[in-house]
Protein backbone atom coordinates (compact mmCIF):
# COMPACT_ATOMS: atom_id res chain seq x y z
CA UNK A 1 0.00 0.00 0.00
CA UNK A 2 1.06 3.39 -1.00
CA UNK A 3 0.35 6.44 1.13
CA UNK A 4 0.36 9.29 -0.36
CA UNK A 5 -0.07 13.30 1.19
CA UNK A 6 -3.23 13.18 -0.01
CA UNK A 7 -4.65 10.00 1.43
CA UNK A 8 -2.82 10.66 4.71
CA UNK A 9 -4.32 14.06 4.85
CA UNK A 10 -7.88 12.52 3.54
CA UNK A 11 -7.90 9.73 6.55
CA UNK A 12 -7.10 12.21 9.22
CA UNK A 13 -9.73 14.47 8.31
CA UNK A 14 -11.97 11.63 8.19
CA UNK A 15 -11.22 11.02 11.90
CA UNK A 16 -11.66 14.35 12.86
CA UNK A 17 -15.14 14.79 11.55
CA UNK A 18 -16.08 11.54 13.01
CA UNK A 19 -14.80 13.41 16.19
CA UNK A 20 -16.22 16.46 15.61
CA UNK A 21 -20.08 14.43 15.11
CA UNK A 22 -19.42 12.84 17.98
CA UNK A 23 -19.04 15.83 20.43
CA UNK A 24 -21.57 17.27 18.40
CA UNK A 25 -24.30 14.95 19.25
CA UNK A 26 -22.68 15.23 23.33
CA UNK A 27 -23.39 19.00 22.91
CA UNK A 28 -26.89 18.51 21.43
CA UNK A 29 -28.32 15.93 23.76
CA UNK A 30 -26.57 18.42 26.84
CA UNK A 31 -29.21 21.01 25.16
CA UNK A 32 -31.95 18.67 25.15
CA UNK A 33 -31.90 17.08 28.47
CA UNK A 34 -31.73 20.65 29.91
CA UNK A 35 -35.24 22.32 28.13
CA UNK A 36 -36.39 18.38 28.84
CA UNK A 37 -35.96 19.78 32.46
CA UNK A 38 -37.31 22.70 32.38
CA UNK A 39 -40.75 21.45 30.45
CA UNK A 40 -41.06 18.79 32.98
CA UNK A 41 -40.48 21.76 35.45
CA UNK A 42 -43.18 24.00 34.33
CA UNK A 43 -45.73 20.83 34.25
CA UNK A 44 -44.43 20.34 37.97
CA UNK A 45 -45.71 24.01 38.93
CA UNK A 46 -48.59 23.75 37.27
CA UNK A 47 -50.28 19.89 39.05
CA UNK A 48 -48.67 22.08 41.88
CA UNK A 49 -50.61 24.93 41.65
CA UNK A 50 -53.41 23.30 40.52
CA UNK A 51 -53.86 21.44 43.85
CA UNK A 52 -53.64 24.62 46.12
CA UNK A 53 -55.34 26.89 43.77
CA UNK A 54 -58.67 28.99 44.83
CA UNK A 55 -61.32 30.15 42.18
CA UNK A 56 -61.65 34.48 43.72
CA UNK A 57 -65.23 36.20 44.01
CA UNK A 58 -64.28 37.53 40.84
CA UNK A 59 -63.53 34.39 38.82
CA UNK A 60 -59.63 34.73 39.19
CA UNK A 61 -57.31 32.25 40.38
CA UNK A 62 -55.71 32.74 43.67
CA UNK A 63 -52.77 30.09 44.18
CA UNK A 64 -51.75 29.82 47.76
CA UNK A 65 -48.04 28.01 47.05
CA UNK A 66 -47.27 28.26 51.34
CA UNK A 67 -50.08 25.51 51.43
CA UNK A 68 -48.39 23.17 49.48
CA UNK A 69 -47.67 20.14 51.93
CA UNK A 70 -45.37 17.13 51.57
CA UNK A 71 -48.67 14.84 50.31
CA UNK A 72 -49.11 17.28 47.11
CA UNK A 73 -45.60 16.60 45.92
CA UNK A 74 -46.21 12.47 46.53
CA UNK A 75 -48.65 12.76 43.57
CA UNK A 76 -45.96 13.76 41.26
CA UNK A 77 -44.06 11.51 39.06
CA UNK A 78 -40.99 10.67 39.36
CA UNK A 79 -39.34 12.74 36.71
CA UNK A 80 -40.87 15.83 37.27
CA UNK A 81 -39.59 15.96 40.67
CA UNK A 82 -36.42 15.63 39.56
CA UNK A 83 -36.60 18.40 37.09
CA UNK A 84 -38.23 20.44 40.05
CA UNK A 85 -34.79 19.89 42.32
CA UNK A 86 -32.23 20.12 39.47
CA UNK A 87 -33.57 23.60 38.15
CA UNK A 88 -33.53 25.39 41.54
CA UNK A 89 -30.10 23.99 42.15
CA UNK A 90 -28.26 24.76 39.38
CA UNK A 91 -28.30 28.15 36.73
CA UNK A 92 -26.62 26.18 33.97
CA UNK A 93 -28.18 23.02 33.34
CA UNK A 94 -25.87 22.39 30.50
CA UNK A 95 -22.41 23.05 30.93
CA UNK A 96 -22.18 22.29 34.77
CA UNK A 97 -23.12 18.08 35.66
CA UNK A 98 -26.12 17.50 37.20
CA UNK A 99 -27.09 17.08 40.51
CA UNK A 100 -26.56 13.71 41.44
CA UNK A 101 -29.85 12.84 43.24
CA UNK A 102 -31.00 9.72 45.63
CA UNK A 103 -32.59 6.78 43.77
CA UNK A 104 -35.78 6.65 45.98
CA UNK A 105 -38.64 8.58 45.32
CA UNK A 106 -39.87 7.60 49.48
CA UNK A 107 -43.90 7.93 50.64
CA UNK A 108 -45.06 10.43 53.04
CA UNK A 109 -45.43 7.85 55.42
CA UNK A 110 -41.59 6.69 55.45
CA UNK A 111 -40.23 10.39 56.07
CA UNK A 112 -42.38 10.56 58.77
CA UNK A 113 -41.65 7.11 60.29
CA UNK A 114 -37.69 7.89 59.45
CA UNK A 115 -38.53 11.86 61.13
CA UNK A 116 -36.10 13.30 58.66
CA UNK A 117 -35.60 16.89 59.56
CA UNK A 118 -36.03 19.46 56.72
CA UNK A 119 -32.72 20.08 54.88
CA UNK A 120 -31.14 17.42 55.61
CA UNK A 121 -29.00 15.08 53.90
CA UNK A 122 -32.00 13.52 52.11
CA UNK A 123 -32.26 9.81 51.09
CA UNK A 124 -35.63 10.51 49.21
CA UNK A 125 -35.75 13.05 46.43
CA UNK A 126 -39.71 13.41 46.83
CA UNK A 127 -38.68 15.13 50.44
CA UNK A 128 -36.48 17.20 48.64
CA UNK A 129 -38.56 18.65 46.28
CA UNK A 130 -40.55 19.20 48.96
CA UNK A 131 -37.88 21.37 50.73
CA UNK A 132 -36.84 23.66 47.77
CA UNK A 133 -40.73 24.74 46.93
CA UNK A 134 -39.87 27.95 48.25
CA UNK A 135 -36.77 28.35 46.17
CA UNK A 136 -35.96 30.54 43.39
CA UNK A 137 -35.77 28.81 39.55
CA UNK A 138 -32.30 29.08 39.09
CA UNK A 139 -31.58 27.67 35.75
CA UNK A 140 -31.02 29.71 32.63
CA UNK A 141 -34.86 29.55 31.47
CA UNK A 142 -33.83 29.47 27.51
CA UNK A 143 -30.43 26.65 27.78
CA UNK A 144 -30.29 28.28 23.61
CA UNK A 145 -28.47 26.20 20.91
CA UNK A 146 -25.66 23.38 21.44
CA UNK A 147 -22.27 25.31 20.82
CA UNK A 148 -21.12 24.15 17.27
CA UNK A 149 -18.11 22.06 17.99
CA UNK A 150 -14.99 22.66 15.08
CA UNK A 151 -11.53 20.98 15.16
CA UNK A 152 -8.60 22.36 12.68
CA UNK A 153 -7.93 20.03 10.22
CA UNK A 154 -5.09 18.35 9.99
CA UNK A 155 -2.13 19.92 8.31
CA UNK A 156 0.44 17.30 6.80
CA UNK A 157 3.36 19.27 4.52
CA UNK A 158 3.67 18.82 0.87
CA UNK A 159 7.16 16.96 0.57
CA UNK A 160 8.16 18.67 -3.17
CA UNK A 161 7.15 21.90 -1.41
CA UNK A 162 9.37 21.14 1.46
CA UNK A 163 12.61 19.94 -0.72
CA UNK A 164 12.16 23.61 -2.84
CA UNK A 165 12.06 25.07 0.09
CA UNK A 166 14.86 23.72 1.57
CA UNK A 167 16.67 23.96 -1.85
CA UNK A 168 16.09 28.02 -2.10
CA UNK A 169 17.46 28.24 1.44
CA UNK A 170 20.97 26.40 0.50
Amino acid sequence: MILTGGSIRSYFNDVLERKRIKMQNVEDHKCTVARKYLERNLEAERKLQAMVSLKGADGSTIVEWDKLELKHFQKLTGPLLIAFIQVRHQEDLVGQPLLELPSTKGTVEKIVQENIPENSALKYYFKWAFDRKDHVVKADTEPGDANQVTIVPVTIPNIRRYHEYISIII
